[in-house]
């Protein structure tokens, strides 16, 4: 497994729970590269491997998680951004302007409901169901 970060998942745990889904995935045979970026994922279809600058990393079975950058451009700076890019909320899915609400995991950045940090928690579906909230109350 390539990682271009420093640890496993690393905006969903915090580096506690990160170490032990190493540590499991190593015990379980799996090669664990951290900080690496990739050139290439090649060979004949199906792919084969990825080529890295520490070199091929030759896999059984490749997935890409490239992680979400949500695109604000169109925004004009009327709705604030968090400091991950997304559109800062509250609770309540509210913007900083009224009546305006960010409904959407991928966009949104809201408080994490474990920690209390701030953060786009794209694979979280209980986000959008917030939204609707303020519609019913």
């Amino acid at each position: 497994m390539i990682i271009c970060r420093s640890r496993i998942l690393r905006r969903l745990f915090d580096e506690d729970i990160s170490d032990i889904i190493r540590d499991v995935m190593i015990l379980n045979g799996v090669k664990v590269l951290f900080e690496k970026s990739i050139e290439l994922i090649g060979g004949d279809p199906p792919a084969e491997g990825i080529k890295a600058p520490c070199g091929v990393v030759y896999a059984d079975l490749i997935v890409a998680a490239l992680g979400v950058r949500p695109n604000m451009s169109f925004l004009d700076g009327r709705i604030k951004l968090g400091e991950h890019g997304g559109i800062l909320t509250n609770e309540r899915m509210e913007t900083n302007v009224k009546d305006v609400y960010a409904a959407g995991g991928d966009c949104a950045e809201t408080r994490d409901l474990i920690t209390g940090n701030y953060g786009i928690f794209a694979i979280w579906p209980s986000r959008g169901n917030r939204a609707g909230l303020p519609a019913t109350t």
